[in-house]
């Protein structure tokens, strides 16, 4: 009888060690599997391994370079009119801007926020060396007229879709110099009936396409603009918020003045002159936009 246990643990004992040393199955199996597998299949698996690694690498080239490109010629092929701007001037270096634009977008069928940026206003304008001293005039009456800044402000979210899209804006206006709107705008369009460019142009922009933000791009626009044709462009007195004349004095009383209405269309095709005229030059010298758009209506 103890023969024949110790022959039965022997036995138990080469099972045992069969087992221990038998090497995995899926070492064994996995490459039995993919000799298995027909031609077509593996290159199927290829294939899928190949798109999953381009579109690792495609995903960030996407978005960090095609995305931006797309957006600035979102940017860049949208024309801007406003068939109403009324600017009522301060008794400061401000002004109370009520605009009704139209963006004429071409978002490729996508939805387009703006986000908020600073955008600068400028016109054209030339010195006549021939007065004593030099006065400004309007880039209607010059050869060699050149961009000057009327002021800056800023534009509040956009929302943009492909087509016509109205925005009313109501913001206030820094203004760079009193001369310059003076010179620059309200006489050449109210007083000389002529045309004036307003260049619109901001850096940094953001917007966002299908949730990404995509930043860094800029605009650049110009838009012709001539008087309202209702009482010669020119407004009642209307009372302007302190946010816009005095924002660090929101209690003082309300600047109370009239406004200035253009009409402008897109682009800088049309001429400034339309007409020939006398030019009207200005010989006050004020010191707040009010109260040099008050020495001259007529």
């Amino acid at each position: 009888m103890d023969s024949r246990l110790a022959e039965s643990a022997a036995s138990l004992d080469v099972d045992s060690s069969q087992v221990l040393f038998q090497p995995p199955a899926s070492d064994s199996q996995a490459p039995r599997a993919c000799a298995k597998m027909s031609p077509c299949a593996k290159s199927c698996m290829i294939c899928s391994i190949i798109c999953v690694v381009v579109a690792a690498i495609m995903a960030p080239i996407g978005i960090f370079v095609i995305g931006p490109s797309i957006a600035q010629h979102i940017l860049d092929t949208t024309e801007i009119s406003m068939p109403n701007a009324t600017l009522n001037p301060c008794n400061t270096l401000a002004a109370w801007a009520n605009i009704h634009a139209i963006f004429e977008a071409s978002t490729m069928g996508l939805s387009a926020t703006l986000n908020p940026y600073n955008q600068s206003l400028s016109t054209t304008t030339c010195l006549d060396e021939s007065q004593d001293p030099p006065t400004m005039n309007g880039g209607w009456n010059c050869n060699n007229a050149t961009k000057t800044l009327v002021g800056t402000y800023e534009s509040p979210t956009l929302e943009l879709s492909s087509g016509r899209n109205h925005v009313n804006l109501s913001i206030g206006v820094k203004l760079d110099s009193v001369g310059v709107i003076l010179d620059g705008i309200v006489v050449p369009a109210f007083i000389d009936s002529k045309k004036v460019r307003l260049i619109l142009e901001a850096k940094d922009i953001s917007i966002q396409v299908l949730g990404i933000t995509l930043s860094g791009l800029t605009m650049n626009k110009v838009v012709t603009c001539s008087q309202g044709t209702v009482d010669g462009g020119q407004t009642a007195d209307v009372n302007i918020p302190n946010s816009v004349c005095h924002p660090d004095k929101p209690n003082s009383t309300l600047d109370d003045n009239p406004g200035y209405t253009m009409i402008c269309v897109s682009g800088d095709t049309e001429p400034l002159n339309p007409t020939t005229t006398t030019i009207t030059t200005t010989t006050v010298a004020p010191t707040t936009a009010a109260a040099a758009t008050k020495s001259i209506v007529v």
